[in-house]
């Protein structure tokens, strides 16, 4: 049985790096932690209790054993094959009851000892931490003057030089990841603040969302279009004449931006058939073609009907056998009538649960194809799991008690 002196944490270790590369290693430094705390609470959670679970049925079958054996005894009482019965129960309910108790009083260890290393984690990256942020809201800044600048510039809806859309394209892009990778650091650098802030004072977390890109990209296109759905926003950039702002040139050309207007609206998006610089943009969005092609796919199992072979070949078979009940079973009509049907029944609810177990499956497919869509959107626009992990410490007492009379 693990105890917990057999738990080791130990403190990641980070150099003097930039700010970008030193923000990621500070992150670097709590999911690394986090790695080695949350796999062994689990197994604390799960291990612990069941190892009990199993110690309370050995002692409930025990328990039963000696009540049959007793049943065979002349003379015995059935109060008291009652209270053999009774006193297992309790025995066997204290068992389970102490060793949830015992995963709770582990789990509190493991939370004192993750606290301990996190404060030494801010006492020793606060500060850096903290000039890192000055940094990054000094770029940022700057940054975000740029992309305020570049989104309220117009551009002829029209392009007939591909190679002058092809430099309004990058430049675009390279204003726009500029300004998504300072936000994203000086989102982070707030982050870690708040979470060091709360570990120097004995708190587990800040209870904070950690950043992640995907969320910055839902920041950046609430800044550029305000309350307009984006997707409305990108389906009226490919058909406008006139003009197009910078922000559309963004949304059009970026593989992160247009994916977050897919989110909730998962249709194949089909770009204008004429030769404007929307059509150039989008069409040359690998991002947004891939993302097509993965619809395109799921579309495609949704409009199939994989259960309309089995229905041509009952339909079928029930004719070869109305047929060989006529021709081939002999009898007076009524009786040929009776086996024919009979056979009918048989064959048609046979194929029914054939049917069931292919629409299932079919429908199996269609949910994996739009989880696929669903990864690949959260793959490109940098969405990250949030962590889900119980920082509450639990009092054993109480564990035990609400697990015994449970």
């Amino acid at each position: 049985m693990e105890t917990t002196s057999d738990i080791q944490l130990t403190k990641p270790q980070n150099n003097s790096m930039n700010d970008e590369k030193l923000i990621i290693s500070l992150l670097d430094d709590i999911s690394a932690l986090e790695e080695q705390v949350i796999p062994q609470i689990n197994e604390l959670s799960q291990k612990l209790p069941e190892i009990y679970s199993n110690y309370a049925e050995t002692v409930r079958e025990l328990v039963s054993t000696t009540l049959d054996i007793c049943r065979d005894i002349p003379n015995m009482k059935s109060s008291t094959r009652l209270k053999i019965e009774i006193a297992g129960e309790i025995a066997a309910r204290s068992i389970e009851a102490f060793g949830k108790a015992k995963a709770a009083y582990k789990h509190n260890q493991l939370l004192d000892k993750m606290m301990a290393v996190k404060k030494m984690i801010a006492s020793e990256n606060r500060e850096r931490n903290a000039k890192a942020l000055e940094s990054a809201k000094i770029k940022f800044e700057s940054s975000r003057r740029l992309f305020n600048k570049y989104i309220s510039i117009n551009y002829p809806a029209k392009l007939k030089d591909n190679d002058q859309i092809s430099r309004i394209s990058a430049i675009s892009l390279r204003i726009l990841n500029l300004y998504r990778t300072n936000m994203f650091l000086l989102s982070m650098c707030n982050y870690l603040n708040e979470e060091y802030r709360y570990w120097s004072n004995d708190m587990q977390s800040s209870d904070l969302p950690r950043p992640d890109y995907f969320m910055i990209n839902q920041i950046i296109i609430q800044e550029m279009f305000g309350d307009k759905k984006p997707i409305d926003v990108l389906e009226r950039s490919s058909k406008i004449g006139g003009q197009l702002s910078g922000a559309e040139v963004m949304l059009m050309a970026d593989p992160q931006l247009p994916l977050i207007t897919f989110q909730n609206n998962r249709n194949r998006f089909t770009p204008p058939s004429d030769h404007s610089t929307s059509n150039t943009l989008i069409s040359s969005n690998e991002a947004i073609s891939n993302y097509n092609y993965l619809v395109q796919q799921r579309d495609a199992c949704q409009q199939e009907e994989p259960d309309s072979p089995i229905y041509a070949s009952g339909v079928f078979s029930s004719i070869i056998i109305i047929l060989l009940s006529i021709f081939y079973i002999p009898g007076v009509w009524w009786v040929k009538t009776i086996v024919g049907a009979i056979a009918i029944i048989w064959l048609w609810s046979r194929l029914g649960s054939y049917t069931s177990k292919i629409e299932e499956i079919h429908m199996q497919d269609i949910t994996y194809l739009d989880n696929e869509i669903s990864n690949y959107i959260a793959g490109v626009c940098g969405l990250i799991k949030q962590p889900n992990f119980d920082y509450n410490k639990k009092s054993a007492i109480s564990t035990f008690f609400s697990s015994f009379f449970s």
